[in-house]
């Protein structure tokens, strides 16, 4: 069994920006897209594609904060043709950034499209207990709120919370 645990946090924007810029050199830049095959609340299957590969997951809900996580690597070619034909909406775009925080890695992303505005970053735990760095452009921990899970933001995306004066 693969297990994923979380946790997930908003991102100070101006903070964040300000810390790239000094801290470049050991950060990694990931271009994300990944679309919904299916997502039932507790359960999904996704498609991503990024610069570095392909991929497909299929997650399971356990608590808010671990679920069952299968990934399997597949090629260009299905990735595109899976996003193209079998996703119901248009894919989540990101910009993700992989920050090394000692034995742990911060993962920012800066979503763009119909998430725009919204900077979430996560932290993959080995235990649901354990403590971690936390940067200074850390804001408040949302890993409950299942707004803000990936497939969550894919059926009712972040601006659409905003149209309707509910950011949070």
């Amino acid at each position: 069994m693969a297990t994923e645990i979380e946790r997930k946090f908003l991102v100070h924007k101006e903070l964040f920006m300000q810390f790239l810029q000094t801290n470049h050199g050991e950060v990694r830049k990931i271009e994300v897209e990944q679309g919904y095959i299916m997502e039932d609340g507790s359960k999904n299957l996704r498609v991503r594609r990024t610069d570095r590969g392909c991929f497909l997951t299929l997650k399971g809900k356990i608590s808010d904060m671990s679920r069952l996580e299968y990934e399997f690597e597949v090629s260009e070619e299905i990735a595109s043709e899976l996003l193209r034909t079998m996703v119901a909406r248009p894919p989540i775009k990101k910009v993700r950034y992989l920050i090394p925080a000692g034995r742990f890695t911060w993962e920012v992303d800066i979503f763009s499209g119909e998430n725009e505005g919204l900077l979430l970053a996560e932290i993959e735990l080995s235990d649901e207990a354990d403590t971690f760095p936390q940067p200074e452009w850390l804001g408040i921990e949302v890993t409950s709120d299942s707004r803000y899970l990936n497939a969550s933001l894919n059926l009712r995306p972040y601006k659409s919370w905003q149209e309707n004066g509910n950011k949070r």
